[in-house]
């Protein structure tokens, strides 16, 4: 019993020095947080969200990334692919597949085209 009493007061006395400290410095005790959590780099979020693990999975994104610089896709539309995908599909171990199809259906309504992907296929020939 004596010993929870005591980390408990330890970590409130840690808390009320902190403080202090903070307050003696002239700099007030700011959580430090990004003001959109979306802001990372669209081409990381896609690579690592994702789980790219194929050149042609990669180029495919580059080319998505391409057609968003130049305003041939909206970034909200593969935002949004990207979200739902990841909301989901997050247990998913290949999460990519259902981003392309979600994106390739969405554009399809929008209208905007969306760069071609051929799924790789293992031949069953022994050469």
């Amino acid at each position: 019993m004596w010993s929870r009493f005591r980390i408990y007061f330890l970590i409130g006395l840690a808390m009320v020095f902190g403080m202090t400290v903070s307050q003696w410095a002239g700099k007030p005790a700011i959580a430090v947080q990004q003001e959109d959590p979306r802001t990372a780099d669209l081409r990381d979020r896609l690579i690592s969200g994702l789980k790219i693990r194929t050149t042609s999975e990669r180029k495919f994104i580059e080319q998505v990334l391409q057609r968003v610089e130049s305003n041939e896709i909206p970034q909200k539309l593969v935002d949004s692919a990207f979200l739902w995908v990841r909301s989901n599909k997050a247990n998913h171990d290949y999460p990519f597949f259902y981003f392309e199809r979600v994106l390739r259906i969405r554009g399809k309504r929008a209208g905007v085209a969306i760069p071609p992907f051929t799924y790789p296929t293992k031949s069953l020939k022994n050469d």
